[in-house]
């Protein structure tokens, strides 16, 4: 865990009464917020509570509204300001996509936002190199070669590179540093290595304000946590003064009950899904059945495989060797419009590019796979259309309860609350669920798992599960396959189905 906060004379950062008000609705409330220099701060919150308004409105992309304030080390900043202007002043920022070119070198990359070293109109390539050197031995990681295509390194240094890179556009040094979710789809070895360089620059003097939606990391690293809730500032509290359900209740603002349902139903023994030799581009010679009724999960580590295994089941990939079976009959989804027609359903890994379609509305979304169902005399009739939206709103607490939002304007936990309600409207057979709750508030967390267990209970779907929490798998699961490098290694179940037996086939070749 971080020790306390360095002592220090005064404020880095002091931001005072910043607002948003978007057309009916409210996204930020009188938020107030200081950090003193060397300072980790954690910011939590619900999706939808206001924290990317604030990171928006303070990085300079948004305006907030009149009566906000911003000093950094004692000089107001007059607003509204631009993210150039916001840069000049040493508010550094990094998003969850690192904005990394994979086919550019380390020191192209960092160039790109403040330009390459000229000399009569020529880049001037090593002093370029000593520029990208010295950018990153400011975060200790001088050993990352200069001249490495990005394409060759790990995401944890991409998102190192990411911070030399803004750390670089702030000419007069970083007061501020801002992590958006940097570790959102980081394993956790490397969010070790990320946070060693966070707590060197700390240790530097600047303030660091990191988003994230993994507990564990607040508690890992963070000296205080600020929680937002609804758009307003709950409070700001000593990590040390708290243990994890203590902070879950003051993000959700209310008891919450047990995360996992209390006792997953019993497996019930139809086979409803068989798979054999199963062989794509990275598993090979995978097999396994899945039962109606029955939760299976598939466990691994990122390029094990897990996807993989879906979108071939799916259709979305074709598969270059095995047997599908589907209650008893043999099967060849050659697209996913068949596997639908079949009655199974993907949610997929990536919610923002196949899972919504941010510029069409909740209720579009909602209907798109049933729209069918409304279509009588040569149209769409809206009124059984609109009433069924408003009750899978109502069902699924999607919030705002706008049919009429645009569904890119609701939270990712918003979001994903839609997918699945627009997926179990086709009443699947086969539930197919990669990374369900990833990017996710806790709070909507444990509402998709309880949606999920209450549909199998009511339907006897058989479920899929990839996800890489594997506290997630063995909670809610039946059955966990475990995949290491394509290949599957172990079927856990009862006694057996624990996260250290999951942890040690995922990475140990002679796991016993």
């Amino acid at each position: 865990m971080t020790t306390n906060p360095p002592p220090s004379e005064g404020q880095a950062v002091a931001i005072r009464s910043f607002s948003k008000t978007f057309p009916g609705q409210r996204a930020l409330t009188d938020f107030d917020l200081s950090l003193g220099p060397g300072e980790i701060r954690a910011l939590v919150g619900e999706n939808g509570c206001g924290k990317s308004t604030f990171i928006k409105c303070l990085a300079g992309y948004q305006a907030p509204d009149t009566g906000a304030q911003l000093t950094v080390h004692g000089t107001e900043l007059t607003i509204p300001y631009t993210a150039t202007q916001a840069a000049e002043r040493g508010l550094v920022f990094v998003h969850q996509d690192f904005g990394i070119v994979p086919t550019l070198t380390v020191m192209e990359n960092l160039a790109l936002g403040s330009g390459f070293e000229t000399k009569a109109g020529r880049i001037q390539w090593r002093a370029q190199a000593q520029r990208a050197t010295d950018a990153l031995t400011t975060l200790g990681r001088e050993d990352i070669p200069p001249h490495a295509l990005a394409s060759t390194l790990s995401a944890s240094e991409h998102a190192i590179i990411a911070i030399a890179r803004a750390l670089t556009n702030a000419k007069a040094g970083a007061n501020l540093l801002v992590l958006d979710e940097p570790t959102a789809a980081l394993p956790q070895a490397e969010v070790d290595v990320l946070f060693q360089v966070v707590r060197h620059l700390a240790a530097q003097g600047t303030a660091v304000l990191f988003v994230s939606h993994r507990l564990q990391e607040v508690f890992d690293f963070a000296h205080r946590v600020t929680v937002l809730r609804d758009s307003r500032k709950v409070g700001t509290f000593d990590v040390a003064a708290l243990d994890e359900r203590t902070l879950v209740q003051k993000i959700v603002g209310r008891e919450l009950g047990a995360l996992y349902p209390e006792a997953a139903p019993r497996a019930r023994e139809k086979v409803i899904l068989e798979v054999e030799g199963l062989t794509g581009t990275r598993v090979s010679d995978v097999s396994f059945t899945a039962h109606r009724g029955e939760i299976l999960g598939i466990a691994g580590l990122q390029g094990s495989g897990r996807s993989e295994i879906l979108r071939l089941i799916f259709g979305a990939q074709r598969r270059r060797g095995g047997r599908i079976r589907l209650n008893g009959k043999d099967v060849t989804f050659r697209h996913p419009a068949s596997a639908i027609e079949a009655g199974i359903a993907h949610v997929p890994e990536d919610r923002i590019h196949h899972g919504v379609f941010g510029r069409m509305t909740v209720a579009e979304n909602l209907s798109l796979l049933t729209v069918g169902r409304y279509w009588k005399f040569g149209r769409i009739q809206s009124k059984p259309e609109k009433k069924r939206v408003r009750e899978l709103i109502g069902s699924y607490d999607i919030r705002p309860g706008n049919a009429e939002q645009l569904m890119g304007r609701l939270s990712g936990g918003n979001q994903q609350k839609g997918v699945l309600a627009k997926w179990l409207e086709i009443d699947p057979a086969v539930l197919l669920l990669d990374e369900p709750a990833q990017g996710v508030d806790v709070g909507s967390k444990s509402d998709i798992y309880h949606v999920i267990e209450q549909w199998v209970v009511e339907h006897g779907s058989a479920v899929i599960m990839v996800s890489s929490d594997f506290e997630d798998l063995n909670a809610l699961c039946h059955r966990v396959l475990v995949l290491r490098d394509g290949q599957l290694v172990a079927e856990l179940e009862n006694e057996s189905k624990t996260v250290d037996r999951m942890v040690e086939h995922a990475y140990l070749k002679d796991a016993g």
